[in-house]
């Protein structure tokens, strides 16, 4: 995910996630309202004496806590999340109940450990009317594998009215260039070259430009057209950001916002 001072950035990427967490915020308490009350009973679907319910449902892949100022990190400048803790509730004592990437969607997803048993979130709602769309990655997908192929991955389609991907080129975005994984540890240790990787997943790129050809970009500025085309109806809104996940890709300012003599290495 893109993260920008709110002084110092004046990118379009600034605006759609400014915006998208000001929803997020409207959100929140339909999402509690909404979950509490609604997933556990009966929601009329003829849409009469009903009122309009929305919930925006954003995920941000591999974004830990420890790297979010509102859990206390001084260096990571992450002020519109902190805007949206600030309004909403914080968890100290949320655990996964999966530690891979697709058992965990899942269980979110399903509301229960593991299984993929039962009515998930998204089938919920759309069986009693509501609008539910994806855009982007909620269910598992390879990235930058299904990414770069503009493909649904794990995804379950039948929770979808519509479902939308945003394709990118990842690391195989013209710019700087640098391999995590350098060719002494990958011949040593198994065997191989690190460039055979299929999909050149641990990278960096740093590129010119507004970021504006990035997935998470697409992301955002769909999901903000389809809060905007279908505010007149209830609706859940799953909102799937790839970054900070792997490969690290993005125009050039957003690497030179922190020097690495900044960073401290876990104990």
């Amino acid at each position: 995910m893109y993260i920008e001072d709110d002084k110092q950035w004046g990118s379009p990427m600034k605006n759609l996630i400014q915006q998208i967490s000001f929803w997020t915020m409207i959100a929140a308490s339909a999402i509690t309202l909404t979950t509490a009350q609604n997933i556990h009973g009966e929601v009329p679907s003829d849409g009469l004496n009903r009122k309009i319910r929305n919930v925006l449902f954003i995920v941000s892949d591999d974004l830990k806590a420890s790297a979010l100022g509102c859990y206390g990190n001084k260096v990571c400048r992450t002020p519109n999340i902190d805007r949206l803790a600030r309004g909403g509730m914080v968890f100290n004592r949320a655990y996964c109940q999966g530690m891979a990437c697709a058992p965990s969607r899942k269980s979110f997803m399903f509301s229960r450990y593991l299984d993929t048993r039962g009515t998930n979130l998204g089938e919920h709602f759309k069986n009693n009317g509501y609008y539910t769309a994806r855009v982007g990655k909620i269910y598992h997908m390879r990235v930058p594998g299904d990414i770069i192929a503009g493909t649904n991955g794990l995804d379950v389609e039948s929770s979808w009215t519509e479902r939308f991907n945003s394709p990118g080129r990842e690391a195989h975005t013209p710019g700087d260039y640098a391999c995590l994984n350098l060719n002494i540890f990958t011949r040593e240790l198994e065997g191989r070259e690190s460039t055979a990787m299929p999909n050149r997943m641990f990278v960096s790129v740093s590129y010119q430009g507004d970021g504006s050809d990035q997935p998470d970009h697409q992301t955002a500025s769909k999901a903000m057209k389809l809060l905007k085309e279908h505010k007149d109806e209830s609706f859940f809104l799953a909102v799937g950001l790839i970054r900070p996940h792997y490969p690290n890709v993005a125009p050039k300012q957003y690497f030179e916002n922190y020097r690495w003599q900044d960073m401290e290495l876990p104990d």
